[in-house]
């Protein structure tokens, strides 16, 4: 009986698969006891709670701390349904960056990127979780649209013409929440949204010297022409305009030509002549100049003063002008030069500030005139007219408040200082138009001669270092040294004429004045003249070194020449007789239309 009693209940513990029941085993194979014992115990089992069933006698507390002996069965109850809820709960998981947990537990894709926002469609921003288990989309606010997952409002109209953002030239994109560049080919730049040629500052240097007046025919003075085929030389329209007897009415011609020619939009061009001033009075022999042999106040310093700027005029005719504006520069050559009246009366010149009376009447200058009178400071003016380019016209830095603060043609003001988009690669060009030899700083070894001086703006003089010369240059023993075959010096040249001469030997006398000859002498070909410091090279406003190239026309013929001039400038040397007008204009429109970009620049 006992036995059947027990084996449902181990049936049922074998089916429950709990642990302990090896207890009820050993108790079905254990000898029998008393009837009533045993009856009860099982009396005692039946009124047990439902979630433990006691299989020995109660021995008492369990001391503390010792661990449960199978003696407890856990069946049905709170502690089974735990358990259940723990093994059906996601187990944690740790996954990539492009991963995330799934409901199961299991790492899975992304289907967006963490924490990011696109576009979903023009006016859709779709904003992924954190997780990146899924994103939501977001309109945009009214007028705004979507581009790369941020909603804007337009800034530019798709489809309209490109423009220029600096030098490059950019157009709208499709959404018209910015812009694309759209690049410019080699040597060019945008003006205007265009790719353009990247226009050179080119400065015509003109030789203002009496010997100008010259008349190329017969080689005399104007002045003293009285028979034959003279010019009109009466003041104040003294050559004829449109068929020119002089040296320098030839010149006005020629750059007439060339100013009003396509090729000239290639550069922006600026007129540069030798030290005048208001003469007395006004005649053909000088105009309403004076010639001189350096502007007022100049004390010989290496660098410009204050002097400089407010004597500015006596040197600069006309400032570089951009493109087709050419009107300022055609009336210093179109061969008119006209006069007004200031309203004073007048007996004789000196009654008038301007020193002009003409039947009883103070005149003034209404248009003025290229006109000729003194001596050939030819380095002396190449000096300015590198000081005027630092000063005036790379204003690279220069505080501004605006655009028209930088008084410089491609300068913008950007930041509160004014700054040109194709610095980088604007060349910086002077052609000298001369007839003779430098008359007065004509020691080799002088600052202001002119091939000293046409070194220091394409080379540089001193030099520590190697970046302390210009392009190509080497540093050797403390002097730049043009490189290898850029001067055909001999070992000793006349100072003023490129004539080859030996240790000792007197070079000819030129003819550097209307009253006769100048002496010259044996030098050694080499410029080993040194600066250090700002004056070392030509430099922008900033303090930058820059880099100029010189060109010379030279009307000379055998009595002096320029091709170490030009040699020492970087540039070239083209003989000409000013007679000859078609070859003058297509020598300038050459050089004019060479100014290309400098080499390893880039505009964008």
């Amino acid at each position: 009986m006992n036995q059947l009693r027990l084996w449902p209940w181990l049936s049922s513990c074998l089916a429950l698969g709990i642990l302990g029941c090896g207890a009820a085993s050993q108790m079905v194979g254990s000898p029998p006891g008393d009837v009533h014992d045993e009856t009860a115990a099982l009396e005692d089992v039946k009124d047990e709670p439902a979630d433990t069933v006691s299989l020995t006698p109660d021995a008492g507390p369990e001391p503390e701390g010792e661990p449960d002996v199978a003696g407890d069965v856990p069946v049905a109850g709170e502690d089974a349904i735990q358990a259940d809820e723990e093994i059906a709960a996601p187990l944690p998981c740790s996954c990539d960056d492009v991963s995330h947990c799934d409901s199961t537990g299991k790492c899975v894709p992304d289907v967006c990127t963490k924490s990011t926002a696109t576009c979903g469609g023009r006016t859709i921003q779709r904003v992924c979780t954190a997780d990146g288990s899924s994103a939501t989309d977001v309109p945009c606010a009214t007028g705004e649209v979507c581009d790369l997952g941020e909603c804007m409002a337009p800034i530019c109209e798709p489809g309209s013409p490109p423009t220029c953002d600096g030098a490059v030239r950019v157009a709208c994109n499709s959404l018209g929440t910015g812009y694309v560049p759209l690049p410019c080919p080699a040597s060019t730049s945008c003006n205007d949204g265009q790719c353009e040629p990247v226009q050179a500052n080119v400065l015509l240097v003109v030789d203002t010297s009496g010997s100008m007046n010259e008349i190329v025919a017969t080689g005399e003075p104007a002045s003293l022409c009285f028979e034959g085929d003279c010019p009109p030389w009466e003041y104040p329209n003294c050559d004829d305009p449109v068929s020119p007897k002089t040296r320098i009415g030839l010149v006005k011609k020629a750059l007439s030509t060339l100013l009003t020619n396509e090729a000239a939009k290639a550069a922006q061009i600026g007129l540069v002549h030798f030290p005048q001033r208001q003469g007395n009075w006004g005649d053909c022999d000088e105009g309403y100049y004076e010639g001189l042999d350096k502007i007022t106040g100049d004390d010989d310093q290496h660098i410009a003063g204050a002097w400089f700027d407010a004597h500015l005029s006596e040197v600069v005719a006309v400032p570089p002008v951009a493109g087709a504006d050419q009107s300022k520069l055609l009336s210093w050559v179109d061969g008119v030069e006209t006069l007004q009246s200031t309203g004073a009366t007048c007996v004789n010149d000196w009654d008038c500030a301007s020193n002009i009376c003409i039947a009883e009447k103070c005149l003034t200058h209404k248009a003025p005139e290229l006109r000729c009178d003194g001596a050939t400071p030819l380095g002396k003016t190449v000096f300015y007219a590198g000081e005027y380019l630092r000063k005036f016209v790379l204003v690279e830095g220069k505080p501004c408040a605006v655009t028209a603060d930088c008084a410089s043609a491609h300068y913008e003001c950007v930041d509160g200082s004014c700054h040109d988009p194709a610095s980088a690669c604007r060349p910086n060009v002077f052609i000298v138009l001369s007839d003779g030899g430098e008359t007065e700083d004509t020691a080799a070894t002088s600052f202001f001669h002119p091939r000293v001086q046409a070194k220091r703006m394409r080379y540089g003089l001193g030099c520590v270092n190697p970046s302390d010369c210009g392009p190509d240059a080497i540093c050797e023993s403390g002097v730049c040294v043009p490189p290898a075959n850029a001067v055909p010096w001999t070992s000793n040249v006349c100072a003023i004429q490129d004539l080859a001469c030996g240790p000792g030997q007197p070079c000819p006398d030129y003819g550097c004045t209307l009253a006769g000859a100048c002496p010259d002498e044996c030098v050694a070909g080499a410029i080993t003249v040194t600066e250090f410091g700002p004056t070392n090279r030509l430099t922008n406003l900033a303090g930058s070194p820059t880099t100029v190239t010189l060109h010379v026309i030279d009307a000379s013929g055998a009595k002096a020449g320029a091709s170490l001039l030009a040699a020492y400038g970087g540039g070239t040397t083209t003989a000409v007789d000013f007679a000859d007008l078609d070859s003058l204009v297509t020598t300038l429109l050459g050089l004019i239309k060479a100014t290309d970009v400098k080499t390893g620049s880039s505009c964008q």
